[in-house]
Protein backbone atom coordinates (compact mmCIF):
# COMPACT_ATOMS: atom_id res chain seq x y z
CA UNK A 1 0.00 0.00 0.00
CA UNK A 2 1.34 3.42 -1.48
CA UNK A 3 1.47 6.27 1.15
CA UNK A 4 -0.15 9.53 0.06
CA UNK A 5 2.19 12.37 -0.39
CA UNK A 6 0.05 15.36 1.42
CA UNK A 7 -0.55 18.74 0.15
CA UNK A 8 2.06 20.35 2.76
CA UNK A 9 4.74 17.99 1.80
CA UNK A 10 4.23 19.14 -1.81
CA UNK A 11 4.68 22.58 -0.90
CA UNK A 12 7.13 22.29 1.30
CA UNK A 13 9.45 20.75 -1.73
CA UNK A 14 10.74 23.93 -3.65
CA UNK A 15 11.92 25.77 -0.59
CA UNK A 16 13.77 22.40 0.49
CA UNK A 17 15.28 22.34 -3.02
CA UNK A 18 16.21 25.98 -3.08
CA UNK A 19 17.66 25.45 -0.01
CA UNK A 20 19.95 22.95 -0.81
CA UNK A 21 20.94 24.22 -4.36
CA UNK A 22 22.16 27.26 -3.03
CA UNK A 23 24.31 25.01 0.08
CA UNK A 24 25.64 22.92 -2.61
CA UNK A 25 26.54 26.05 -4.60
CA UNK A 26 28.37 28.29 -1.99
CA UNK A 27 30.43 25.08 -0.83
CA UNK A 28 31.64 24.54 -4.08
CA UNK A 29 32.47 28.19 -4.77
CA UNK A 30 34.33 28.47 -1.30
CA UNK A 31 36.43 25.21 -2.39
CA UNK A 32 36.90 26.96 -6.11
CA UNK A 33 37.82 30.20 -4.36
CA UNK A 34 40.41 28.70 -2.32
CA UNK A 35 42.47 26.74 -5.00
CA UNK A 36 41.97 29.24 -7.71
CA UNK A 37 42.29 32.97 -6.93
CA UNK A 38 39.01 34.64 -7.49
CA UNK A 39 40.34 37.94 -9.66
CA UNK A 40 43.37 36.13 -11.75
CA UNK A 41 42.15 32.63 -11.62
CA UNK A 42 46.00 31.78 -10.52
CA UNK A 43 46.48 28.39 -9.08
CA UNK A 44 46.82 29.36 -5.29
CA UNK A 45 46.23 26.03 -3.04
CA UNK A 46 49.81 25.46 -2.13
CA UNK A 47 50.40 28.98 -1.08
CA UNK A 48 47.98 28.84 0.81
CA UNK A 49 48.66 25.99 3.01
CA UNK A 50 52.45 28.17 3.46
CA UNK A 51 50.75 30.81 4.85
CA UNK A 52 48.43 28.48 6.49
CA UNK A 53 51.46 27.16 8.59
CA UNK A 54 52.96 30.18 8.92
CA UNK A 55 49.82 32.70 9.84
CA UNK A 56 50.66 33.50 13.93
CA UNK A 57 47.26 35.02 13.98
CA UNK A 58 45.54 32.25 13.38
CA UNK A 59 47.02 30.26 16.02
CA UNK A 60 46.59 32.97 18.20
CA UNK A 61 42.84 32.82 17.20
CA UNK A 62 43.00 29.28 17.48
CA UNK A 63 44.52 29.28 21.23
CA UNK A 64 41.53 31.93 21.90
CA UNK A 65 38.62 30.55 20.57
CA UNK A 66 39.34 26.67 21.86
CA UNK A 67 39.93 28.50 25.68
CA UNK A 68 36.53 30.23 24.73
CA UNK A 69 34.77 27.18 23.51
CA UNK A 70 36.10 24.85 26.59
CA UNK A 71 35.18 27.32 29.30
CA UNK A 72 31.51 28.31 27.56
CA UNK A 73 30.60 24.87 27.16
CA UNK A 74 31.23 23.44 30.36
CA UNK A 75 30.23 26.10 32.28
CA UNK A 76 26.86 26.18 30.48
CA UNK A 77 26.64 22.22 31.15
CA UNK A 78 27.25 22.17 34.26
CA UNK A 79 25.20 25.38 35.14
CA UNK A 80 22.84 24.38 32.85
CA UNK A 81 22.49 20.73 34.22
CA UNK A 82 22.41 21.72 38.38
CA UNK A 83 19.52 23.99 37.56
CA UNK A 84 17.33 21.05 35.75
CA UNK A 85 18.04 19.12 38.56
CA UNK A 86 17.11 22.02 41.71
CA UNK A 87 14.27 22.56 39.46
CA UNK A 88 12.83 19.09 39.05
CA UNK A 89 13.69 18.12 42.59
CA UNK A 90 13.03 20.88 44.72
CA UNK A 91 10.00 23.10 43.06
CA UNK A 92 6.96 21.38 43.55
CA UNK A 93 4.38 23.33 41.87
CA UNK A 94 3.69 23.17 38.16
CA UNK A 95 2.67 26.88 37.40
CA UNK A 96 6.37 27.89 39.64
CA UNK A 97 7.99 25.33 36.87
CA UNK A 98 5.85 26.27 34.27
CA UNK A 99 6.81 29.95 35.16
CA UNK A 100 10.27 29.26 35.21
CA UNK A 101 10.34 27.47 32.24
CA UNK A 102 8.95 30.41 30.17
CA UNK A 103 11.60 33.06 31.40
CA UNK A 104 14.03 30.26 30.59
CA UNK A 105 13.13 31.01 27.19
CA UNK A 106 14.14 34.73 27.00
CA UNK A 107 17.75 34.77 26.61
CA UNK A 108 17.47 31.75 24.21
CA UNK A 109 14.85 34.25 21.81
CA UNK A 110 17.14 37.38 22.18
CA UNK A 111 19.13 37.92 19.12
CA UNK A 112 22.82 37.80 19.78
CA UNK A 113 23.24 40.97 18.51
CA UNK A 114 21.25 42.74 21.16
CA UNK A 115 23.03 40.47 23.80
CA UNK A 116 25.79 41.95 22.43
CA UNK A 117 24.74 45.74 23.26
CA UNK A 118 23.82 45.01 26.86
CA UNK A 119 26.88 43.29 27.56
CA UNK A 120 28.49 46.44 26.53
CA UNK A 121 26.54 48.37 28.23
CA UNK A 122 26.56 46.49 31.28
CA UNK A 123 30.35 45.97 31.39
CA UNK A 124 30.84 49.87 30.82
CA UNK A 125 33.85 51.44 33.48
CA UNK A 126 32.07 54.45 34.39
CA UNK A 127 28.27 53.51 34.55
CA UNK A 128 27.74 49.67 33.66
CA UNK A 129 25.56 47.66 36.43
CA UNK A 130 28.21 45.08 36.97
CA UNK A 131 30.66 47.79 37.97
CA UNK A 132 27.80 49.36 40.02
CA UNK A 133 26.82 46.50 41.79
CA UNK A 134 30.20 45.52 42.52
CA UNK A 135 31.24 48.77 44.50
CA UNK A 136 27.72 48.76 46.03
CA UNK A 137 28.56 45.43 47.77
CA UNK A 138 32.10 47.12 48.78
CA UNK A 139 34.01 44.36 46.03
CA UNK A 140 35.99 46.66 44.00
CA UNK A 141 36.71 50.14 44.95
CA UNK A 142 37.69 51.33 41.34
CA UNK A 143 35.81 50.93 38.43
CA UNK A 144 36.90 47.57 36.35
CA UNK A 145 38.16 48.45 33.17
CA UNK A 146 36.86 45.25 31.14
CA UNK A 147 37.53 45.81 27.98
CA UNK A 148 40.75 46.93 28.23
CA UNK A 149 42.50 44.18 29.50
CA UNK A 150 42.38 40.75 27.28
CA UNK A 151 41.37 38.92 30.59
CA UNK A 152 38.67 40.97 31.88
CA UNK A 153 36.97 41.18 28.33
CA UNK A 154 37.21 37.36 27.55
CA UNK A 155 35.60 37.04 30.79
CA UNK A 156 33.21 39.71 30.20
CA UNK A 157 32.40 37.81 26.73
CA UNK A 158 32.15 34.55 28.02
CA UNK A 159 29.30 35.77 30.90
CA UNK A 160 27.18 37.16 28.17
CA UNK A 161 27.41 33.81 26.50
CA UNK A 162 26.98 31.72 29.66
CA UNK A 163 23.90 33.69 30.26
CA UNK A 164 22.55 33.23 26.96
CA UNK A 165 22.86 29.55 26.45
CA UNK A 166 22.58 28.09 29.86
CA UNK A 167 18.83 28.07 29.65
CA UNK A 168 19.20 25.95 26.15
CA UNK A 169 21.06 23.24 28.22
CA UNK A 170 18.30 23.73 31.42
CA UNK A 171 15.62 23.29 29.20
CA UNK A 172 17.03 19.64 27.27
CA UNK A 173 18.44 18.39 31.11
CA UNK A 174 14.77 19.25 31.89
CA UNK A 175 12.85 17.13 29.49
CA UNK A 176 15.29 14.46 29.86
CA UNK A 177 14.91 14.49 33.21
CA UNK A 178 10.62 14.86 33.20
CA UNK A 179 11.24 10.91 31.14
CA UNK A 180 12.17 9.17 33.85
CA UNK A 181 9.68 7.19 35.03
CA UNK A 182 8.68 7.99 38.80
CA UNK A 183 8.69 4.53 40.11
CA UNK A 184 12.26 4.62 39.65
CA UNK A 185 12.54 7.52 42.48
CA UNK A 186 10.55 5.69 44.62
CA UNK A 187 12.25 2.60 44.93
CA UNK A 188 15.58 4.63 45.27
CA UNK A 189 14.29 6.33 48.13
CA UNK A 190 12.73 3.35 49.40
CA UNK A 191 16.32 2.26 49.18
CA UNK A 192 17.52 4.66 51.32
CA UNK A 193 19.80 6.38 47.74
CA UNK A 194 20.92 9.68 49.21
CA UNK A 195 19.75 12.89 46.79
CA UNK A 196 23.75 12.41 45.69
CA UNK A 197 23.89 8.75 44.49
CA UNK A 198 20.10 9.18 42.48
CA UNK A 199 21.95 12.18 41.46
CA UNK A 200 25.15 10.06 39.97
CA UNK A 201 23.26 6.52 39.63
CA UNK A 202 19.53 7.28 38.01
CA UNK A 203 19.68 11.16 36.81
CA UNK A 204 23.30 10.72 35.07
CA UNK A 205 22.94 7.98 33.98
CA UNK A 206 19.28 8.85 31.86
CA UNK A 207 21.09 12.19 30.71
CA UNK A 208 24.52 10.64 29.14
CA UNK A 209 23.10 10.87 26.35
CA UNK A 210 21.29 14.13 26.14
CA UNK A 211 24.28 15.63 27.81
CA UNK A 212 26.54 14.14 24.77
CA UNK A 213 23.81 15.51 22.29
CA UNK A 214 24.06 18.95 23.76
CA UNK A 215 27.66 19.24 23.73
CA UNK A 216 27.87 18.65 19.81
CA UNK A 217 25.71 21.58 19.30
CA UNK A 218 27.35 23.80 21.93
CA UNK A 219 30.68 23.62 20.57
CA UNK A 220 29.22 23.50 17.04
CA UNK A 221 27.53 27.04 17.98
CA UNK A 222 30.34 28.17 19.89
CA UNK A 223 32.76 27.20 17.15
CA UNK A 224 30.66 29.97 14.90
CA UNK A 225 30.43 32.51 17.34
CA UNK A 226 31.14 36.28 15.84
CA UNK A 227 28.16 38.71 16.88
CA UNK A 228 28.45 39.36 20.75
CA UNK A 229 32.29 39.26 20.25
CA UNK A 230 32.23 41.76 17.21
CA UNK A 231 29.48 44.21 19.16
CA UNK A 232 32.03 44.06 22.80
CA UNK A 233 34.74 44.04 21.84
CA UNK A 234 35.81 43.65 17.97
CA UNK A 235 38.28 41.18 18.82
CA UNK A 236 40.45 43.56 21.46
CA UNK A 237 42.06 44.60 22.86
CA UNK A 238 44.91 44.15 20.32
CA UNK A 239 43.36 40.00 18.73
CA UNK A 240 43.66 38.89 22.46
CA UNK A 241 39.41 37.83 22.16
CA UNK A 242 40.11 37.43 18.32
CA UNK A 243 37.77 33.72 17.70
CA UNK A 244 38.38 31.96 14.37
CA UNK A 245 34.97 33.44 12.88
CA UNK A 246 35.95 36.84 13.95
CA UNK A 247 39.69 36.29 12.35
CA UNK A 248 37.54 34.73 9.02
CA UNK A 249 35.74 38.15 9.08
CA UNK A 250 38.68 40.28 8.97
CA UNK A 251 40.73 38.49 6.67
CA UNK A 252 37.93 38.26 4.06
CA UNK A 253 35.82 40.96 4.50
CA UNK A 254 38.76 43.64 5.56
CA UNK A 255 41.74 42.50 4.08
CA UNK A 256 39.43 41.37 1.52
CA UNK A 257 41.24 38.25 0.65
CA UNK A 258 38.54 36.03 0.03
CA UNK A 259 40.94 33.23 -1.12
CA UNK A 260 42.51 32.73 1.89
CA UNK A 261 38.99 32.95 3.90
CA UNK A 262 37.64 30.35 1.40
CA UNK A 263 40.26 28.23 2.74
CA UNK A 264 40.47 28.67 6.46
CA UNK A 265 36.60 28.55 6.36
CA UNK A 266 36.50 25.50 4.83
CA UNK A 267 39.55 23.69 6.99
CA UNK A 268 37.48 24.73 9.99
CA UNK A 269 34.41 22.96 8.31
CA UNK A 270 36.50 19.58 8.19
CA UNK A 271 37.45 20.20 11.52
CA UNK A 272 34.04 20.95 12.59
CA UNK A 273 32.97 17.93 10.50
CA UNK A 274 35.57 15.39 11.83
CA UNK A 275 34.73 16.58 15.88
CA UNK A 276 30.86 15.91 15.58
CA UNK A 277 31.61 12.57 14.29
CA UNK A 278 33.71 11.15 16.98
CA UNK A 279 31.28 12.69 19.32
CA UNK A 280 28.65 10.76 17.09
CA UNK A 281 29.80 7.70 17.05
CA UNK A 282 30.46 7.53 21.04
CA UNK A 283 26.60 8.67 21.31
CA UNK A 284 25.82 5.71 18.98
CA UNK A 285 28.54 3.45 20.65
CA UNK A 286 26.69 4.17 24.16
CA UNK A 287 23.02 3.78 22.94
CA UNK A 288 23.72 0.19 20.92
Amino acid sequence: MTKKIKAYQVLNLPPLFFILFLGIYLLFSAIKTSIFDYKTNQFIFTSNIFRLLNDSYLLASLKTTISYVSITVIATLIIGLFIAEFIHHFIKSNNIKNLITLLLILPIATAPVAIGVMGRLMFTPEYGVINVMLKSLNIINEEIKWFSEPLTALLAIVIMDVWEWTPFVTLVMLSGLFSIPKEIYEAAKLDGASTGKIFRFIDLEYLKPLLLVVTIFRIADEFRVFDIIMIMTKGGPGFSTETLAVYLYRVSFKYFDLSYGSFLAILILIVMILISFVLTKLLWKRGS
